[in-house]
């Protein structure tokens, strides 16, 4: 259990499935976080995702992770010399 989370983790040997369940359903469109930024955006991601799982209410983790894609795209271009 995460302290201070209502989430409660999955027993291990579920993990496996739920990964591949989770990367079915996610992997057109969706990328991981880079979680490597400060503790502020760490804690939004969290609770973006505790959101996600505990209220059953996706949306605010979905804009979390359509805007880091969002940067994503916009750093590639400038990187290509490409408008913004």
């Amino acid at each position: 259990m995460i302290s201070g989370s209502g989430h409660v983790s999955p027993q291990p040997y579920l993990i496996g499935k739920q990964m591949e369940d989770f990367m079915i359903k996610f992997r057109n469109g969706y990328t991981l976080v880079n979680l490597k930024g400060s503790d502020d955006a760490k804690i939004v991601y969290y609770k973006a995702l505790e959101t996600s799982h505990v209220d059953k209410c996706p949306e605010t983790f979905q804009k979390l992770v359509a805007a880091a894609e969002k940067a994503s795209l916009e750093r590639y271009l400038t990187i290509l010399g490409e408008p913004v």
